[in-house]
């Protein structure tokens, strides 16, 4: 092993702390939709717009779930290996499945009162009818924020079944041999991969009806079946990852990559946010231009994923303390934080002061208060050793 990957230890402790920095962006994201410009695309609008939140808005949502997904992929193969196909469906029914069964109501409740918060302090207009509960179809179920651990469920169930079918179709395991030989050396060389697995993720975008471009993979949090764009795209990430951890070296080569994959991903990012112009939810380009967008859109997606991965696997050398308790938080964090960001937004919307100030002010206040639900009511109990396979000490470790 080269200096420069480390040990397998380290390897996975970088790992993780992506999968987990992954989570973390998606509650940045989340805090920053008050403050898009041009757009009144969420119930809470801030009074001050910002075009650079919007460019960063863009730029976490085009690969944070890609890239969650590509190392839930990697860490669940390597789950499987170590437990067992028994063990693998109890522990992901434990800690994907029922988390989602059992915090979905109360954090859809608690989104409503934030709304309500919102709607006395006078941030949203109050409105002349209440709004229609929730329509609880398979069409139209409200998974919010929670919807990725559904679709993670499928994924798992999906990549069970197709595991069977492919052991009974090559017994002798040289098909699978031969896919190792060929994704390992992809893996090392620079872009090809990146491309290749653009080519479907395009499609998926180019083809899904009703695309809504600046927005990108369009998130499956309406109803139990997502839509094909989302899921395909997702599930691609994941069988990526799975099939990577096969290989004797995984992610290690992405190393040496990463200063090649980052400044093209932002580049590509840039001509993407040019071309979209501004925040929508209706489609804005005509049928040229959304293929030339859609593979832009698929290539940066990989770029970035891979190359954060690289750049972790590059300088993340050992474990720090307080990095890993923030990656410990990171599930429970992401299950809270939606009301408390609504009502935290409600409080500052008619502040006069910079929409990047109030983003700071809202991720800082809503990250401390969340942070110490996880200390005191989660880190050493029964809820974290539910959702995290173990209790931790309140303390944070030293190394």
């Amino acid at each position: 092993m080269s200096e420069a990957t480390g040990s397998v230890s380290e390897r996975l402790h970088a790992l993780d702390l992506v999968r987990s920095g992954a989570l973390l962006l998606g509650i940045v994201f989340h805090a920053a939709l008050p403050f898009l410009p041009d757009y009144e695309l969420w119930l809470l609008m801030d009074s001050q717009r910002s075009e650079p939140v919007s460019w960063l808005s863009f730029t976490l949502h085009s690969f944070r779930m890609a890239t969650f997904f590509l190392l839930a992929g990697y860490f669940g193969r390597m789950m499987l290996q170590r437990k067992g196909t028994g063990g693998f469906v109890k522990d992901r029914a434990k800690r994907v499945f029922a988390p989602l069964v059992v915090f979905w109501l109360p954090v859809l409740v608690l989104y409503i009162l934030a709304l309500g918060f919102a709607v006395w302090m006078g941030a949203v207009p109050t409105p002349e009818t209440p709004p229609p509960p929730p329509s609880l179809t398979v069409e139209a179920w409200p998974l919010t924020h929670l919807w990725f651990l559904w679709v993670l469920t499928l994924i798992y169930v999906l990549t069970l079944l197709l595991r069977g079918a492919i052991a009974v179709v090559d017994r002798n395991g040289r098909f699978r041999a031969g896919i190792d030989k060929v994704l390992d050396e992809l893996v090392r060389f620079p872009f090809v991969l990146p491309v290749l697995l653009a080519v479907p993720v395009g499609f998926l975008l180019q083809h899904h009806a009703g695309w809504a471009e600046w927005w990108g993979i369009p998130t499956p949090d309406i109803g139990l079946i997502p839509n094909a764009a989302a899921f395909f795209s997702f599930a691609l990430a994941f069988w990526t990852g799975w099939l990577v951890h096969r290989l004797s070296d995984g992610f290690a080569p992405l190393a040496k990559l990463w200063a090649l994959y980052l400044p093209v991903a932002l580049v590509l990012t840039v001509i993407c946010l040019h071309l979209a112009e501004t925040p929508s939810f209706a489609p804005q380009f005509g049928e040229d231009r959304k293929l030339v967008f859609a593979s832009l859109y698929g290539l940066l997606v990989w770029l970035w994923s891979f190359g954060l991965i690289g750049a972790a696997l590059r300088f993340i050398r050992k474990e720090s303390p307080k990095i890993r308790y923030l990656a410990d938080s990171s599930y429970w964090l992401y299950i809270i934080h939606l009301p408390i960001l609504v009502a935290l937004e409600a409080v500052v919307a008619k502040w006069a002061i910079p929409a990047e100030i109030k983003l700071v002010l809202v991720v800082g206040a809503g990250m401390g208060f969340m942070l110490l639900t996880y200390h005191w009511l989660v880190r050493s109990t029964w809820l974290g050793a539910w959702l995290n396979g173990r209790r931790r000490p309140r303390k944070i470790e030293s190394v």
